[in-house]
């Protein structure tokens, strides 16, 4: 039986995450910031025979994310953790600069978060010689999106944050994966009123991460097409993929999950 940790785990990839390990039979912590949901999604978990645990947390907050993680390590020595919770924001129309207040959230969220969770697993499982991590980003993280740059900013660090640990946590048998993902029917996605090619179920995108992370693969990048989209558009003349972006209409419809 497998101990595995997924962040964000009360609705979207997340919760999709969570149910596709229940059906392997793992032991589940599930971290999230909404209880009601959260106890959802872990009877769901339930339904499939899994042990379920839940923990109320916010991933920002290094110390509970700490005491929460090595908590359930001390009982359960851990074998996968997937970062995944995050949010995001979309600049109103009209709007030049982020408000410093929204950016600062969501970099505190997706990247801070992010390290706040895999930092206190890896130092355990560097200890044991094995583990594996994942960490959920985005396409935007490969070419940024003038609309949401604090959210590509968390996401392109979230790429270089994996790259960076895979590199050191490999000597200690700890596989890093990022999968870099495109849109995704998830609460967080239908926030964002935009075209939405290639969009998949959360429960497809939780597959091809899951998939990712037990073969130690160090980078995914899905749909294909969008994931090509993207490299392109970074290989282009900074003007010309400005000018490109810049025709996608979009706006938020609500500001996070």
């Amino acid at each position: 039986m497998s101990n595995v940790v997924v962040t964000g785990a009360s609705s979207g990839i997340g919760a999709a995450l969570a149910r596709l390990y229940a059906r392997r039979r793992a032991r589940l912590l599930l971290i999230g910031r909404d209880e009601a949901r959260l106890a959802e999604v872990a009877a769901a978990c339930a339904g499939e025979a899994a042990l379920v645990e839940t923990a109320r947390a916010d991933v920002r907050e290094r110390a509970a994310m700490e005491a929460v993680l090595r908590d359930f390590d001390d009982r359960h020595p851990l074998d996968i953790v997937v970062a995944n919770a995050g949010v995001t924001h979309i600049l109103a129309p009209g709007i030049p600069v982020e408000p410093a207040l929204d950016a600062e959230r969501v970099l505190a969220t997706n990247l801070i978060g992010a390290f706040n969770t895999i930092g206190p697993a890896a130092e355990r499982m560097a200890a044991r010689g094995a583990g594996r991590i994942g960490l959920v980003g985005s396409i935007a993280g490969l070419r940024a999106l003038p609309y949401s740059p604090a959210y590509s900013a968390s996401k392109a660090g979230l790429k270089a944050l994996g790259e960076a640990m895979r590199g050191n946590l490999r000597r200690y048998g700890v596989s890093v994966t990022v999968a870099s993902v495109g849109f995704v029917a998830t609460p967080l996605d239908d926030g964002i009123a935009s075209p939405k090619p290639f969009r998949l179920s959360a429960e497809r995108a939780a597959e091809r991460i899951a998939s990712a992370v037990a073969s130690g693969r160090a980078h995914v990048a899905f749909p294909l097409p969008l994931a090509a989209a993207a490299r392109l558009l970074a290989l282009l003349p900074p003007r010309l993929g400005d000018a490109l972006l810049r025709r996608i209409p979009v706006s938020a419809r609500k500001r996070d999950e």
